[in-house]
């Protein structure tokens, strides 16, 4: 068991203090999140996920990061290497850093990140061929296109040490829409793409009700 480090307000990018942690000591840190935030985290962050992806040959491995929680899965593909995945990592990172997705900032952290985990395993016999990170970017309100995307993949570009692949294996985009507007203000701030497909399903009799 390792003394848990205090969550810190401002996280040094270049230098992030990484342990590995038990899955207790995992449940701890995300507790002391969620007290911290509005109390979002990602289930793909929690360590329900990690108990289903273990049934399915994935092993969770559990981190603190400057005293924020991190999930990694290690999935082994041949005797001595493995995949190594992280499902919307570093969530928290936003909010830390206290304004918007800061993209450069971002793969910088995620690659010191990923080499202070490296630094840690080198005498491990199971070596990743690769740590897989599905940032935790694109969650957005509807009106948002897909400027930040493409930023983030040119942004990636100039960092040494990391890839942006061209194929996500979370859901690259989620939409978040806010019921309590009116229905026309909802609509207008939609793609006119999109208006055209929801009028289109209302003739052909598509209807949305609440249900029991």
């Amino acid at each position: 068991m390792v003394q848990l480090d205090k969550p810190v307000k401002t996280v040094d990018i270049h230098s992030p203090k990484v342990n590995p942690v038990s899955e207790s000591e995992f449940l701890s840190l995300l507790k002391n999140y969620s007290s911290l935030s509005d109390g979002y985290v990602p289930f793909l962050q929690t360590a329900a996920w990690a108990s289903f992806k273990q049934r399915f040959g994935w092993k969770p491995l559990f981190y603190s990061v400057s005293g924020y929680p991190l999930l990694v899965l290690r999935r082994r593909i041949l005797r001595e290497q493995a995949i190594w995945y992280v499902p919307w990592g570093l969530f928290w990172f936003d909010a830390v850093v206290g304004h918007g997705p800061d993209y450069e900032s971002y793969a910088i952290f995620i690659r010191n990140v990923s080499e202070s985990i490296l630094n840690q395993i080198q005498g491990s016999r199971i070596k990743p061929i690769c740590i897989r990170y599905d940032a935790p970017f694109g969650l957005t309100n509807y009106s948002c296109d897909e400027s930040g995307n493409k930023l983030y993949k040119e942004t990636v570009k100039r960092i040494p040490g990391v890839w942006r692949v061209n194929h996500t294996i979370q859901v690259p985009t989620t939409v978040m829409v806010d019921l309590s507007q009116p229905w026309e203000n909802i609509l207008a701030g939609m793609k006119k793409k999109t208006r055209y497909n929801i009028r289109l399903a209302e003739r052909k009799g598509v209807s949305v009700r609440v249900g029991n």
